[in-house]
């Protein structure tokens, strides 16, 4: 069966040994798709991001470089330019029939914190193959802001699934009408509006008046260990549009949002593309992962939530136009309704989100 595993099979997982920790994994790491992964505290400055070669590890690789060890309890300063490489608290002993994909939290890819997951002999990242064995590994490298990077904290997630759990066009067309996955604001979208390409398309809000957030150049840190804390002011400034169009600057980290408001059913989890060329010279998404009930609640009683954007132009300085496709979701089935709903019992900075939303470290007005 293709399927992507949820909150209870993860548990039993995790119970089982096959998602292991050298400190005890919590229940609040458990998504109702997904589990939080969390920094340990060996930490390394390295040269350049990199991929293993087959068959060889990250320690061998290490040793060869001589990079720089460092403990991220005395040294949690990451700063931004440089790159870093952190193993992670949590190891796998997968099945054969067991692989995983791994995305940066929301909170990360708001902050334009550049994360990837690395594994031992696996020349791919944010992937984990079939029946792999061994530690994880976080290649991070801050963009646009320092940050304070702790032992405990967690940067991404991991999905485990058996077999292709995406949906395809047709099963796209049958959930688009059974569940009302897109809708614009309170009035459901016609169908006939909707683009399905092997995802359903998503287009880019911009109206008039204050339609996104660009980073600032500031050498201030933002302390991943803290919520609520962070004037947004320092960090950001406002983009305003009279005209329905913004130019994106490169060097700049642009948050903006999405004309749709996205649903995601219980049996549903879905993913956003981080680059597809064919929409423009950008980086539209760094997180892009989606629990079941993300913009649908507990019960099916939220009208869809607006997808925060985390942009990055390519190189050169490219014009956003209102409504603009922008990124492709893509969804996916999971294996049954999960003991746990986004929002519901989790908690979540994003569940009613209207627009442009900051992550979780800065103060709310």
């Amino acid at each position: 069966m293709n399927k992507v595993l949820v909150s209870q099979e993860i548990r039993e997982l995790v119970d089982n040994k096959v998602i292991n920790a050298h400190e005890q994994i919590e229940e609040k790491q458990i998504q109702p798709a997904s589990i939080d992964l969390r920094l340990s505290n060996d930490a390394y400055e390295i040269k350049e991001s990199f991929l293993p070669k087959r068959g060889e590890t990250l320690e061998q690789v290490l040793m060869r470089e001589k990079v720089r060890k460092f403990s991220l309890d005395k040294e949690p300063e990451l700063m931004k330019g440089k790159v870093y490489l952190v193993k992670l608290q949590e190891h796998l002993s997968f099945l054969p029939n067991q692989e995983a994909k791994a995305n940066p939290k929301s909170s990360t890819g708001r902050i334009d914190l550049f994360v990837r997951l690395v594994v031992d002999g696996y020349s791919i990242f944010d992937r984990i193959p079939k029946g792999y064995e061994g530690s994880l590994y976080s290649i991070i490298i801050p963009q646009s802001f320092n940050v304070l990077a702790y032992p405990e904290v967690s940067l991404s997630q991991l999905r485990v699934f058996e077999g292709s759990p995406q949906l395809n066009n047709h099963e796209l067309n049958l959930a688009l009408r059974r569940h009302k996955l897109i809708a614009y604001g309170s009035g459901l979208i016609k169908l006939n509006e909707v683009t399905i390409d092997n995802g359903i398309y998503l287009s880019v809000g911009i109206n008039k008046g204050k339609v996104a957030y660009r980073s600032k150049k500031t050498n201030k840190f933002i302390d991943l260990s803290k919520e609520d804390h962070h004037e947004v002011s320092e960090f950001w400034d406002i983009v305003e549009s009279k005209d329905g169009k913004i130019n994106l600057e490169p060097g700049f980290f642009y948050l903006l949002s999405t004309r749709e408001n996205v649903r995601i059913p219980h049996h549903l989890a879905a993913e956003l593309e981080a680059v597809n060329v064919t929409f423009g010279d950008f980086r539209s998404h760094y997180a892009g992962f989606f629990d079941p009930g993300f913009g649908y609640g507990d019960k099916g009683d939220i009208n869809g939530t607006r997808v925060t954007l985390e942009v990055r132009p390519i190189e050169h300085k490219f014009r956003l136009n209102d409504s603009q496709f922008i990124c492709r979701l893509v969804y996916e089935k999971t294996s049954q309704q999960p003991d746990k709903i986004y929002g519901a019992k989790t908690g979540s900075h994003y569940l009613k989100q209207s627009g442009l939303t900051h992550a979780k470290y800065f103060k709310k007005h």
